[in-house]
């Protein structure tokens, strides 16, 4: 994960970037069944949340910021279909509180998945292997 900042004018721009290549995570699609024939992330319906300050860089001075995002992901099999959701973790580093992170600041997303494939596990359970790429914009 990398992560910069920079100033603007009178705003600060702070960025990171994840990349994650040949993942697998375990997903629960609600009313899908056995065999996935498709699938597809739903990148237009994604949700980022802040989760919390993971503590203090002392070198740079910067307090560590930790966001979940969370990607919808359809599954199509031959009769049915199912929708889950996979987490990925992102950290942001910035100065800032966290009245500023959680409502001053504008923050902006752009996010990449690629599926390969997902395996049943058992149940409404699927084994998920993608790359993905996600990079995390903040403006304040």
């Amino acid at each position: 994960m990398e992560n910069q900042g920079f100033r603007r004018g009178y705003q600060a721009l702070y960025h990171t970037r994840l990349t994650l290549r040949a993942q697998e995570r375990t997903i629960s699609c609600s009313g899908m069944h056995g065999e996935a024939q498709k699938i597809y992330p739903i990148l237009s319906h994604c949700r980022l949340q802040l989760s919390g300050c993971l503590g203090e860089t002392p070198e740079e001075g910067l307090r560590r910021w930790q966001y979940s995002l969370f990607v919808p992901v359809m599954l199509l099999g031959r009769q049915n279909a199912g929708c889950g959701s996979l987490q990925l973790l992102l950290e942001l580093r910035t100065p800032y509180s966290e009245e500023i992170m959680r409502y001053m600041g504008t923050l902006s997303c752009d996010v990449d998945l690629q599926p390969y494939e997902a395996v049943p596990l058992g149940g409404e359970e699927y084994k998920l292997s993608f790359d993905a790429s996600v990079c995390l914009y903040l403006s304040a």
